[in-house]
């Protein structure tokens, strides 16, 4: 009898130890994200850089001439007309973005991609600024503490947006935009 119980309490401690919600848990296994539900951090590491050029240029040319003999006098008269132009646009624009961003994963895909969505909204200051990330992660890209660099994520959707003061300070005002439309 004494020996059942002991078989009996062995028994649960060790089932308390080695399953977690169901599951079996390895001594070996490690706790990167692997199934719906699980949590890990992207870091957000993004540069990019563009640049456009662009000209164009164009040379007109008319010449009209006549001559008019009369029995008197020999007239001459000439007409002429040069247009040269030349246009030329440049365009750049660099962003760089450095951040963590937690995610979760909200699907396995049948190739084994991790499906993770994430968002965090901060509130400084009145200004409210958002950050959003979806994409597709390999498991194998997951490092030992849990995170990926965000160039790992494939499909990646990096959203970082804000409102509030600062943020409205930013885009024009109603005449300058009057302005604009018309072409000033």
């Amino acid at each position: 009898m004494r020996v059942g119980i002991a078989v009996w309490i062995m028994y649960s401690h060790c089932r308390k130890l080695f399953f977690d919600q169901g599951g079996f848990v390895s001594l070996v296994s490690d706790n990167r994200a692997h199934k719906v539900g699980d949590a890990l951090t992207v870091i957000i590491v993004e540069s990019t850089k563009a640049e456009s050029r662009a000209g164009t240029g164009s040379e007109t040319s008319i010449d009209i001439a006549a001559n008019v003999i009369t029995t008197t006098a020999r007239e001459k008269a000439g007409l002429g007309y040069d247009r040269d132009s030349a246009d030329d646009a440049n365009t750049k624009r660099e962003g760089k973005f450095k951040g963590q961003l937690s995610v979760r994963v909200v699907g396995v895909d049948e190739h084994g991609m991790l499906n993770v969505t994430g968002e965090q909204l901060l509130l400084i200051n009145g200004e409210e600024q958002r950050i959003a990330l979806t994409g597709y992660i390999r498991p194998i890209d997951v490092r030992d503490d849990n995170t990926v660099l965000s160039s790992r994520v494939t499909d990646a959707r990096i959203v970082f947006n804000g409102n509030g003061v600062v943020n409205d300070g930013q885009s024009p005002g109603v005449l300058s935009r009057i302005f604009s439309w018309f072409g000033f």
